[in-house]
């Protein structure tokens, strides 16, 4: 027998009644809980908002279910596990180019990006431009 509420409390009322305990809709739309201990509480129809969640895990914390928590993480699949980082490059003779995110850098032969005259890593935005300038070192 439903009260007319949220079909989301549908199952928590009926485990109230099974308990013993008693679920009234009040003349100001709101339930009052009357737990088989003999505690009441009162909550709005819908059972959203802050203080609504904490009325309903207090409920079935006294009547001993355990229903509403947070979802546990799901580990990643196999093919989205995180992939090892790459070793740092080791230095060799000339100037090599790789990507940087969409655009190029040129790494020089110790092992350490070219870097311009403020010292930030220098970019290009095209490949071959980095591969002369990698070239010439």
């Amino acid at each position: 027998m439903g009260l007319g509420i949220n079909k989301d409390l549908e199952p928590l009322v009926r485990d109230v009644r099974r308990a013993g305990g008693t679920v009234e809709i009040t003349k100001s739309t709101h339930v009052r809980w009357t737990l088989p201990d003999g505690t009441v509480l009162r909550s709005g129809l819908t059972m959203q908002g802050g203080n609504a969640q904490k009325i309903r895990r207090d409920i079935e914390r006294a009547l001993g279910i355990e229903r509403h928590h947070k979802p546990k993480r799901k580990a990643r699949p196999a093919h989205q596990a995180a992939k090892p980082k790459a070793s740092a490059p080791q230095p060799r003779p000339g100037g090599r180019v790789e990507p940087a995110g969409a655009k190029f850098r040129v790494i020089g032969p110790d092992g350490e990006p070219l870097r311009n005259a403020s010292g930030f890593p220098r970019t290009f935005s095209d490949a071959s431009q980095a591969q002369a300038v990698a070239d010439a070192l």
